[in-house]
């Protein structure tokens, strides 16, 4: 009960207290379940022409995305941690927009799949590290060097690489075209 109660007192705190004008989305509870406030976090699991990929997101949007995996269970494996964490609600279906932008990707019709990315908790450099990411068009490859210049701190290579090793959703932040100064 204690702490069904701080998490409503949090929830409320936060849709009196934030200006309505400062840009900041007003939270709105979805639902309350096992003394857990909820916020519409949900998951899905989805067949595509490459294999099964499993999702995360919010009402924010896309929080975590797996690589194609020749099983449900196995693309779920990869979101076991997030899964653990957030404890989502399963919604079959939520994701049928980037179902098929995956699709299209796959198929080659269109060169990069979008959409609402929720990367909350992501340090500034490694938001800058996606986002300097995301603009290497296909068949371009970058050094870590390059993504740290990008993301305006050249001297923090080290730093490149760990937010490409930490990259949540792989196929929309395309991580595998950063590579190694030596090639």
């Amino acid at each position: 009960m204690l702490l069904l109660q701080r998490a409503w007192v949090s929830a409320v705190w936060a849709m009196l207290y934030t200006p309505w004008n400062s840009g900041v989305p007003r939270l709105e509870p979805v639902r309350i379940s096992r003394g857990r406030l909820f916020m519409g976090v949900h998951y899905d699991v989805f067949e595509t022409s490459w294999g099964w990929v499993a999702a995360i997101g919010a009402e924010r949007g896309l929080r975590h995305l797996s690589l194609p995996e020749e099983a449900p269970e196995r693309a779920l494996e990869h979101l076991a941690v997030a899964l653990r964490k957030e404890q989502p609600e399963a919604r079959p279906g939520a994701f049928a927009e980037l179902h098929d932008e995956l699709d299209a990707y796959f198929a080659g019709r269109c060169s990069h799949p979008e959409a609402v990315l929720d990367l909350e908790g992501a340090s500034p450099f490694f938001l800058a590290s996606w986002e300097a990411c995301r603009s290497i068009p296909p068949g371009v490859t970058q050094t870590y060097k390059w993504l740290a210049d990008q993301a305006g701190r050249p001297r923090a290579v080290r730093a490149a690489g760990q937010a490409m090793a930490r990259n949540r959703v792989p196929l929309l932040i395309p991580c595998h075209r950063v590579v190694g100064s030596d090639g």
